[in-house]
């Protein structure tokens, strides 16, 4: 699987015509099947079989930002048998263009689109992390799980996994980009 994996991404035939660096890449071994997300330069996002190299779930629209992807990695939420094998893997993204996704992976639609309003980012976003909490200072109604995203505008922001997708609190005064966000 791991040649596999080294084989696709030196292969600039994979990403079909265009000339695009990968910028992020994100691997994860999912009911016996090893997923491999990938993002590149150009805002394009791709889900490999490891064992195959092949393309893994064929969207009607491509997910993908309008400019570089910084950050990729896989989320799992809910979900139970074998029946639901993906409907509960989910892809995490944030991007040059302001904007912080999560993606159902196997229809490609957008779940939450964290990008304007109120405490929208000013800059890159260069990181993210969505989980489930506990904390009661925390909890919103809808549910409990929550985003952090971090940016070049040298701020975190906590939002809603809920239907509005809003920002809940930002938080200033780094001194730096935030790279890394850990909840």
């Amino acid at each position: 699987p791991r040649s596999s994996m080294v084989k696709w991404l030196r292969n600039p035939a994979t990403w079909e015509a265009s000339e695009q660096g990968v910028s992020c890449v994100a691997i994860h071994d999912y009911k016996g099947r090893r997923l491999i997300a990938t993002g590149t330069t150009k805002g394009h996002i791709k889900i490999i079989d490891g064992a195959s190299g092949q393309v893994a779930f064929l969207q009607k629209d491509p997910l993908r930002h309008d400019e570089k992807v910084c950050a990729i990695h896989f989320t799992v939420d809910g979900g139970h048998g074998q029946d639901a094998a993906f409907q509960e893997l989910k892809l995490c993204t944030c991007s040059a263009d302001r904007r912080a996704h999560e993606w159902n992976i196997r229809t490609g639609e957008r779940i939450l689109s964290m990008e304007s309003g109120p405490g929208a980012h000013t800059g890159t976003v260069t990181c993210m992390m969505i989980t489930s909490i506990e904390r009661r200072d925390l909890r919103m109604e809808g549910g409990r799980r929550v985003a952090v995203t971090g940016s070049v505008d040298r701020s975190c922001r906590l939002w809603s996994c809920a239907s509005d997708d809003r920002c809940l609190r930002v938080y200033e005064g780094h001194e730096a980009t935030v790279t890394d966000v850990v909840i």
